[in-house]
């Protein structure tokens, strides 16, 4: 009887991992290539955050041509600009805490199915990205920075913290390049240390379909360990 047991217990999880892979492997963070983006809430949000600043900037206009005097509403047309360089950031911040989050989920798919551990989602959660970089290297032998396409997930996790604790100043804080933007998206998005980030310049389509395939190369690669080692 006892073995009977264990033997339905084993297969009970054995399916529940297979479940937790189905789930993990059919997640897409991000979209991949044209279509998907321009059908994704990413773009619908990006297309918002024009359409409210077009809809501000005339209807002050509307405000000026009534009035004859632009230097009235300097200061309105200054905080229109403000709400929506602050709503770009935040998308920046957003990107970041869903590539961070799938990292995470990578991390626990490794505790849970190729170790068979149960999963301290607390002990993840507070992991770093070097910290998170050390574990996958270490258990499933992928470095994140040799993943295709990790210079813009990078950048976004620079970026996305200067907004957040910089006052959105690009701060260069170490020698270390790994705080570092690449040169040449710090040329394409006008980058200077210790100035003001100007968010609407960054290009969120590229950033965004190569933080997806950053994710996609990430998931590629555990599922090839996986795939070696079956439980």
């Amino acid at each position: 009887m006892g073995q009977e047991c264990s033997g339905k217990y084993s297969d009970m999880g054995k399916l529940g991992h297979k479940i937790l892979f189905n789930i993990y492997s059919a997640q897409k963070p991000f979209p991949l290539n044209d279509e998907e983006y321009y059908d994704s809430t990413w773009c619908q949000w990006i297309e918002r955050i024009q359409e409210g600043q077009r809809h501000e900037q005339e209807r002050i206009q509307e405000w000026v041509d009534q009035c004859g005097d632009v230097e009235c509403f300097v200061e309105d047309f200054l905080i229109a600009e403000e709400v929506s360089e602050i709503m770009y950031a935040a998308l920046t911040v957003a990107i970041w805490s869903n590539i961070e989050s799938f990292i995470k989920e990578t991390i626990s798919m490794c505790e849970t199915i190729l170790k068979q551990k149960s999963t301290n989602l607390d002990e993840i959660r507070r992991m770093n990205i070097m910290e998170c970089d050390k574990y996958l290297n270490s258990n499933i032998n992928v470095n994140l920075q040799s993943l295709q396409c990790y210079d813009f997930v990078n950048a976004v996790r620079i970026i996305s913290n200067c907004f957040k604790h910089n006052n959105g100043r690009y701060i260069e804080k170490s020698n270390n390049e790994k705080d570092k933007i690449e040169e040449a998206l710090k040329t394409k998005w006008d980058l200077e240390c210790k100035q003001r980030i100007v968010y609407r310049k960054i290009n969120f389509y590229e950033l965004i379909i190569n933080c997806g395939l950053f994710c996609d190369n990430l998931k590629r690669e555990f599922k090839k360990i996986k795939t070696c080692n079956p439980v």
